[in-house]
């Protein structure tokens, strides 16, 4: 149960494929009478061991003197289960879909689903800017997505550079021709793709956007996973 609790968790949010099963003997955590596992590729092609259950049976309530009173009030050492997944998790996921220019964060566990960049060259056109950006941050958190508004006096570059290295799925890029035109642009995280959308079509085209950047992370992984695992069936 536990863990298909774990592979659930990890491919459906975290986006990284599994393989999940009995551990061999030689693998098995010491003392114990089994162990399951769910083990994940990294983009290196090693596997990571990204979650464990055991079942100790009695072993360890021998050892540590563990009983209970059954319903015949006799005696008898516990069976005991160990399992629990740890921060290595954060790591698996870093390390199946991160790239050179940062971390690639999945949509269902970022903190931040979208951050604005609002480009300007003039305190006028900053005004304006301004204003669309800000109406349609509201509107994007209205539609229960976590958005920023980086409103920083940087350069557009370096404001492009720190969402892509912090892993923000998308970026919503607005200057001067798309209030003129009623446009915003979207990137997209994992491909770094633009998408030109009508400014009041875009909380959707969010919304679709991100729905589709955590299917593709699960889908380019196991597309790796499928591409560097081998059956050896003879010696």
């Amino acid at each position: 149960m536990i863990l298909e609790i774990y592979r659930r968790f990890v491919e459906d949010y975290l986006a990284i494929p599994v393989l999940f099963g009995e551990k061999s003997l030689s693998e098995r955590f010491a003392g114990a009478e089994r162990t399951y596992s769910i083990e994940a590729m990294m983009q290196d092609g090693k596997a990571l061991q990204a979650g464990t259950s055991h079942l100790l049976g009695d072993n360890f309530a021998k050892v540590f003197n563990v009983k209970f009173l059954d319903r015949d009030n006799v005696e008898k050492f516990v069976f005991q289960t160990s399992w629990g997944v740890s921060t290595r998790l954060i790591g698996a996921m870093v390390m199946c879909h991160s790239d050179d220019n940062g971390l690639v964060i999945p949509p269902k566990v970022a903190s931040l689903s979208v951050v604005m960049v609002p480009i300007w060259r003039t305190v006028e056109e900053r005004n304006q800017v301004f204003a669309k950006t800000d109406a349609l941050a509201l509107a994007i958190k209205q539609a229960g997505l976590t958005v920023e508004v980086d409103k920083r006096e940087e350069r557009p570059g370096f404001k492009f550079y720190t969402s892509e290295a912090t892993g923000v799925p998308v970026r919503v890029e607005i200057g001067m021709r798309d209030v003129n035109n009623g446009t915003v642009t979207l990137v997209r995280r994992d491909t770094l793709a633009k998408l030109e959308v009508k400014e009041n079509e875009a909380v959707p085209a969010i919304v679709r956007l991100l729905g589709e950047i955590q299917e593709n992370l699960f889908q380019r992984a196991l597309a790796f996973q499928a591409a560097h695992t081998v059956s050896v069936d003879t010696w």
